[in-house]
């Protein structure tokens, strides 16, 4: 993609900030904040991008797909001269620095901790089980909406392997969960405490020889048996879990669309670092533009050209953005999303940061009555220039990162 993503790319900013996709959970600064972060710090294109590329997949299954499964892509890797668990789509990053500290007071990393403990020593079949419920997250305004249950299986190769069941299981069904795999809880104390319990707690399976091994279809009946239903997740069924499991390849490999789209942004990323031309706003319109046109392949597959730059030479800019933005009040509306509800509604995110796989949740910092809208943030560069940065209420900015001065987003 040697073309800019706009024809023009002054008539964008004029638009507006279409293109950080406000009020659908993909937050594009965000995601721009820590590819530039990367970049800065030495890391190579290739493995900035993967971050960008692996959420722009994520996306795409939990959220414009709305999945039940979810991979977990794992390896085995020396680091520091340690056997670690790393995470290959993320450039490697270690398992246990995917995931927050702030979660849960720590309880969740902690666990994560002991399940890479187990997967390095434990021998082909044993497996491993983390359940984390939904209700109090532990981030400032976040409420998980869903029960994520964390499965990892050490392979015939030794190689781990990772999956995410996502369900509707209440607190109650998590702890018979977990009793069921032989953990007896207390149950004591607030909702909270209940909660650190249950993630303080992962299970551990080791295989033995001459024993019948366990798979991941054995610990989805599992769970499937602790709810005490056929149905997984609002009306959609544990068969479809099953049927996904026969093929899990397929979760975590792009499709053309999504290859193709993504392989686009890279390119045109590259030709802008390599021209000395990179800029931010360039970057946050051509990441917006790929997942709305990602959104328009999966929705409306019939106006979807895959031949199609970001916008065609004979379209004037302005009627591009129209399309764009039409696509995005679609996508807003989307189950899990803000769309629709204007500041009379909390919003519903998904959470990308932090957590093993992003989690639907509510983020408690849109309140009844508060103007929810994107805005300036108004302060100076060091050259004295004003910072033109859009800031998106409730990103959790604290400082602006293009000039540092405080943002009032939080």
């Amino acid at each position: 993609m040697a073309e800019r993503p706009l024809t023009d790319i002054s008539v964008a900013s004029k638009e507006g900030s279409w293109y950080l996709l406000p009020q659908t959970g993909f937050n594009v600064a965000l995601q721009v904040d820590r590819f530039e972060k990367d970049i800065k710090t030495g890391n190579s294109l290739d493995q900035a991008f993967q971050k960008i590329e692996q959420d722009i997949q994520g996306f795409k299954t939990e959220y414009l797909c709305e999945g039940l499964l979810f991979p977990i892509v794992l390896d085995k890797q020396i680091v520091n001269g340690r056997q670690r668990i790393v995470a290959p789509l993320y450039g490697n990053q270690l398992l246990v620095e995917t995931v927050s500290e702030k979660e849960r007071r720590g309880a969740i990393k902690k666990s994560v901790e002991d399940v890479e403990e187990f997967l390095i020593s434990a021998p082909p079949g044993s497996m491993a089980v983390l359940t984390s419920p939904d209700g109090w997250s532990g981030f400032s305004g976040i409420t998980y909406q869903d029960t994520q249950t964390y499965l990892w299986r050490v392979m015939e190769d030794g190689k781990p392997m990772g999956f995410t069941v996502r369900t509707d299981m209440t607190l109650a069904q998590n702890q018979k969960l977990l009793e069921y795999l032989g953990k007896d809880l207390t149950k004591r104390g607030s909702m909270e405490d209940q909660l650190v319990e249950i993630v303080s707690n992962p299970m551990f399976i080791r295989s033995y020889p001459d024993q019948k091994q366990w798979h991941f279809e054995d610990l989805v009946d599992i769970i499937k048996y602790a709810k005490g239903s056929d149905v997984a997740y609002k009306n959609r069924l544990f068969e479809e879990i099953y049927q996904q499991l026969h093929y899990p390849q397929k979760l975590w490999t792009l499709d053309s669309a999504t290859q193709k789209l993504t392989s686009d942004l890279k390119t045109f990323i590259q030709n802008k670092l390599a021209n000395e031309t990179f800029k931010r706003q360039d970057l946050e319109i051509a990441l917006g533009s790929t997942v709305l046109k990602l959104a328009q392949a999966i929705m409306q597959p019939q106006l979807y050209k895959p031949t199609q730059t970001f916008y065609q030479q004979d379209i004037h800019p302005q009627q591009a953005i129209a399309g764009y933005r039409a696509m995005l009040s679609i996508v807003q509306k989307l189950p899990g999303c803000n769309g629709g509800g204007g500041s009379n509604q909390k919003a519903e995110v998904f959470v990308f940061a932090g957590s093993l796989t992003p989690r639907l949740a509510i983020n408690e910092l849109f309140t009844d009555g508060e103007d929810t809208s994107d805005f300036p943030c108004g302060g100076t560069k060091k050259d004295g220039s004003p910072c033109t940065y859009i800031v998106k209420y409730g990103s959790g900015i604290k400082k602006c990162p293009e000039c540092g001065n405080e943002a009032k987003c939080a």
